[in-house]
């Protein structure tokens, strides 16, 4: 048994102990303390980014360039992260640091929540709930280990606070969601649930909250169900409620409210994902009805509609989807990301009352080696989501990395829509600071931007998309005689030797590289580099022969290029098997050069079980060649420069 999976056996079987044995009844202790509540001024200021207006068209003959005024805001979060959420009467939260920071007219004014508890340096989260109230918690590890629940309280007035002295030690990057009710407990009906978890490795148990603010108790919605057996297989059940809107947490936490005293959660210990039924205070696992496991981030809007972002590519595009029935089917919206962009953070909200679903990224620029932050904006009016704005936030100068020890860092993207359908969204460049609340000094630091406007200005030239064309070959590959330059690497081994093919069957007399047979064991990241290939700046055309026999849906063969030989964009991705296999399959792709030096390569991936070796599946599958790889320039006889429609 592997180390990791071990160590999560072991927690479970103390979960399900701890479960099996049924608590005593015992009261709530609430033990709130008013907080204080101060003036602050972060800095502000107002500053217009690029955008794209997408028109009310299908096509792209109405799309326009446009610009997009923000006010931005420094300093509400901390060094890495700020956690946006706002409220229908349009209060917006920041609680990225170490204290929950508002604003009543879209980030000019600011007043901040102060306990009486001394507070270093932490990190928060906050979601709106039920009957105008705002929930939050937070960490401090800098002062003790301090971990805060917070609550708006929407009948008085009043921001009240308490301490949460039980709790895992170590609770980084907590998250918080409520489930609007009714939602019914030990025989007790409440208004709401909230649950509150973190803590590393792993952020099991929760704890959760009838009253917003006294986490007293625990659940495991993995030991639950060990412990019960249920499950659920079929469409997520979803029902209408107004508050959907809005008590909308960061996607991150993988937390979505489903309506009607339901909750959507995603793996924390176990790869399971789960659902929370309220009217009877029940943990199930679930799949969809065709037996899958969701993918990607949700949310779920007023109508009950479920919303969903997948990433595809690697990240460089994504799919929007929204389902009226559920999840059993879906209308499907698929976005490239700009030429050269893949995700590396991302969250997403869905407003129907405001009728815009906002997804808000930060973005790796593969050829720059920055970082630009992206928000996408989709009329969500209809049962399919249709794209309306592309918005660059900040001037994508700067590269951050999440995660302790780096030293720009942005953790997560963090956006929130107002009532009107403009969106506040987290974005760090070269511009945005803040001072450590510890030592003093100035450093890198995420920001707020606020939209205020839009401006339109002139129509986008419809380009030709121009399918890849061969024309003038730079590097031609063989492999007859030897590698070429080309070398294996990673995990697994690519090995040159026959067949090889010069008119899509096999040749015993020419070579070509594969990994089959023993050489197609699990966890497999192998990969196929050819040397540098002098190209001139524009599209470039990538053309192979190919074969393969893999484990569908679970293994693939990735076709990737890259401007730097270290990071490195797809082009393709494989599984299953090609058409005609044994049979070999010819490719030609494209891609736009900077110019100069770019490399190409072929990159093997096999998960945990079944391969060319290991027959846990009942079979066992061949594996990949490929042979005459060919890079050139695009034929003469086309239009160059074909636009990719962000659609």
């Amino acid at each position: 048994m592997q180390r990791g999976v071990a160590r999560s056996a072991i927690v479970l079987a103390a979960l399900t102990a701890m479960l099996a044995v049924p608590p005593a009844a015992a009261q709530v202790v609430d033990t709130s303390i008013a907080a204080r509540i101060v003036v602050i001024e972060p800095p502000v200021s107002e500053e217009t980014y690029p955008a794209v207006d997408y028109g009310r068209k299908s096509g792209p003959k109405d799309d326009r360039f446009a610009t997009t005024s923000w006010r931005v805001v420094e300093e509400t979060g901390n060094c890495c992260e700020n956690y946006l959420t706002s409220t229908s009467d349009g209060r917006l939260l920041d609680f990225g640091g170490r204290f929950v920071n508002y604003s009543d007219d879209r980030g000019l004014t600011w007043r901040s929540v102060r306990p009486l508890t001394p507070l270093a340096n932490g990190e928060g989260a906050i979601v709106a709930a039920p009957g105008g109230d705002v929930l939050g918690v937070e960490w401090d590890p800098y002062s003790g280990d301090h971990l805060q629940s917070y609550k708006f309280e929407a009948d008085t007035g009043q921001w009240l606070y308490t301490e949460m002295p039980l709790h895992q030690p170590f609770y980084d990057r907590e998250w918080i969601s409520v489930v609007p009710g009714p939602v019914t407990i030990d025989g007790e009906t409440h208004e709401y649930v909230s649950f509150v978890k973190g803590g590393f490795p792993w952020k099991e148990p929760w704890f959760y909250s009838t009253d917003g603010l006294n986490y007293q108790a625990i659940t495991s919605k993995d030991a639950e169900t060990v412990l019960s057996g249920a499950a659920v297989e079929g469409p997520l059940p979803t029902a209408s409620d107004p508050l959907l809107d809005w008590a909308q947490p960061n996607t991150n936490g993988e937390m979505a409210a489903l309506g009607g005293s339901g909750l959507l959660a995603g793996p924390d210990l176990l790869n399971r994902w789960y659902v929370y039924q309220g009217e009877r205070d029940e943990w199930s696992t679930f799949t969809f009805p065709d037996g899958t496991s969701p993918e990607g981030i949700f949310q779920a809007d007023s109508a009950g509609r479920i919303h969903n972002v997948v990433s595809r590519d690697n990240g460089a595009s994504f799919d929007y989807r929204i389902s009226s029935d559920g999840g059993a089917t879906w209308k499907v919206t698929p976005v490239e990301l700009p030429d050269n962009h893949a995700i590396e953070e991302i969250d997403f909200r869905a407003n129907l009352a405001a009728g815009i679903g906002a997804v808000a990224m930060r973005a790796s620029d593969f050829v720059n080696d920055t970082d630009q932050d992206l928000v996408y904006k989709f009329d969500i009016t209809g049962p399919g989501a249709r794209l309306v704005r592309l918005h660059e936030v900040g001037l994508g100068d700067v590269n951050s990395t999440g995660g302790f020890g780096n030293d720009v860092r942005m953790d997560f993207q963090s956006v929130t829509v107002f009532s009107d359908g403009r969106v506040a969204v987290t974005f760090l460049d070269s511009t945005t600071t803040m001072h450590h609340p510890v030592h003093g000094t100035e450093g890198p630091a995420p920001a707020i931007a606020v939209e205020l406007g839009t401006a339109l200005g002139k129509r986008i030239p419809v380009e030709e998309e121009v399918p890849p064309v061969m024309g003038e070959p730079i590097l031609a590959t063989t492999w007859d005689q030897d590698a070429e330059g080309w070398t294996s690497g990673g995990t697994g081994l690519w090995l040159r030797g026959s067949p090889g093919t010069k008119d899509g069957s096999d040749d015993p007399s020419t070579a070509s590289f594969g990994l089959e047979g023993a050489q197609y064991a699990d966890n497999l990241n192998a990969t196929l580099t050819s040397p540098a290939i002098p190209t001139d700046p524009g599209q470039a055309v990538l053309e192979f022969w190919m074969k393969h026999d893999l484990e569908d849906g679970f293994d693939f063969l990735w076709v990737e290029w890259s401007a730097t030989g270290d990071s490195w964009i797809p082009l393709a991705q494989v599984t299953g098997q090609n058409g005609g296999y044994p049979a070999w399959t010819k490719l030609t792709l494209g891609f736009d050069s900077p110019g100069g030096a770019v490399f190409v390569r072929f990159r093997f991936t096999s998960d945990l079980l079944c391969s060319g070796i290991d027959p846990a599946c009942g079979q066992l599958w061949q594996g990949a060649r490929v042979d005459e790889v060919v890079v050139g320039k695009q034929a003469a006889t086309t239009t160059s420069g074909g636009s990719r429609r962000q659609r």
